[in-house]
């Protein structure tokens, strides 16, 4: 997994807690480099979930709320870091039916070697969508915080419901997107 990974989950830990607690969290985890991360740097997923047990167990919050929370910080971060990917897009759903050959295409094109999850979009009416997500690092509480925020950022009121399609090491999640008529 790339470091700008974990950066950015350290970044939302100190912000949305202090300073303290992200020492305590680090601490806790006991990393194996000592939680430094190169943004281009690849990590052990493991070393993430140690992360986020160790600042579930530090801040009290429950490991889903978390990674939510992670997931509408990280499309901010991202969406900062690459407002490009993001400007031609007219809406949520232009954003998720481009996920695949658009937004992961130049994530691939910047880390050759970055494992991402794989999404199947399909538009069901103008205002309906389904998402399948499919990754073995089952993080699809990620991928609702992610998506979450993508509606917000279009300032869009999309309601999501989430079906898990699998009980095998890789995750299937449904999630299906409805969009409040305008």
């Amino acid at each position: 997994m790339k470091g700008i990974v974990f950066n950015d989950f350290l970044e939302m830990v100190e912000e949305d807690f202090d300073v303290v607690q992200l020492d305590l969290i680090m601490q806790t985890a006991d990393l194996p480099g000592d939680g430094v991360y190169t943004s281009v740097g690849n990590y052990d997923y493991s070393e993430l979930l140690g992360l986020i047990v160790a600042a579930s167990e530090v801040t009290g919050v429950a490991i889903p709320a978390l990674l939510y929370a992670f997931g509408h910080h990280l499309f901010q971060t991202l969406g900062k870091r690459f407002p490009e990917l993001l400007a031609p897009m007219t809406g949520a759903f232009d954003l998720f039916l481009g996920i695949e050959d658009i937004i992961h295409a130049e994530v691939r094109k910047l880390y050759p070697d970055a494992e991402l999850p794989r999404f199947e979009c399909a538009l069901v009416t103008p205002n309906q969508m389904t998402m399948l997500y499919e990754s073995p690092r089952r993080l699809a509480v990620l991928a609702h915080g992610l998506i979450d925020a993508g509606a917000e950022h279009f300032d869009e009121d999309i309601s999501v419901t989430a079906e898990n399609l699998s009980d095998s090491p890789d995750e299937k999640v449904l999630f299906t997107l409805e969009r409040a008529a305008v």
